[in-house]
């Protein structure tokens, strides 16, 4: 026992070197983030479950830039506090669109300022649907979400919160192209789908929740 919480005190909870493994990053409101087991069936199960990798690449290029000096800059220009916090799954975590279709985005980011929060929930999700993005529901909670955030400013009586809903498209921007005939990538950002290669996607969605 004395080993293990050894162990945990230098490493587990410092960095992410070594098994089990994991992403370290202490903006995020607990510590370890796992990885989930990609054998089949998987030698260990996580509760919640592992990380996948879309998850744990929207994780590390997040803490990269958020400690590059352009993310310190824009955090002290914006004057605000960056945490990060990995949803639960239905039945345990926040969620939305009631009923069968429900949907409980991965992260929940919060940048926190004197006077306003912004909550950001951001979802690492492969998009081959088939299927109209315009009318997919998950999709166009980028929309949806400003009437859940409407009700809380009133509820709470504060106009100071501001809520948003981003996707990270594990589905590569030429098949996602083809398939839906969106030709534009601009067209994707304005529904707020961004996808992993290319040009820094959490510098887009950061940019975009604060401003410029």
């Amino acid at each position: 026992l004395e080993r293990l919480e050894n162990f945990a005190d230098k490493k587990l909870y410092k960095n992410d070197t070594g098994l089990p493994n994991r992403v370290h990053f202490d903006r995020h409101l607990y510590l370890p983030l796992l990885e989930g087991d990609a054998k089949e069936p998987p030698v260990v199960k996580y509760s919640p479950p592992g990380l996948n990798k879309g998850e744990k690449d929207f994780l590390k290029k997040l803490r990269k830039f958020v400690t590059s000096p352009d993310g310190k800059r824009m955090l002290k220009k914006h004057n605000c506090e960056l945490f990060l916090l990995r949803n639960r799954s239905r039945g345990h975590g926040i969620g939305f669109l009631p009923g069968d279709e429900g949907y409980y985005p991965d992260f929940i980011l919060w940048l926190k300022s004197p006077d306003q929060q912004n909550i950001a929930f951001i979802e690492p999700h492969g998009l081959i649907t088939g299927g109209d993005l315009k009318t997919n529901s998950k999709v166009q909670f980028y929309k949806t979400i400003k009437i859940y955030e409407r009700k809380l400013n009133q509820q709470a009586s504060r106009n100071d919160v501001f809520l948003s809903s981003f996707i990270i498209s594990q589905t590569d921007y030429k098949t996602l192209k083809i398939q839906t005939g969106i030709n534009n990538i601009d067209d994707f950002h304005a529904m707020n789908i961004y996808f992993p290669k290319g040009a820094n996607y959490v510098l887009r969605i950061l940019k975009k929740i604060l401003g410029k």
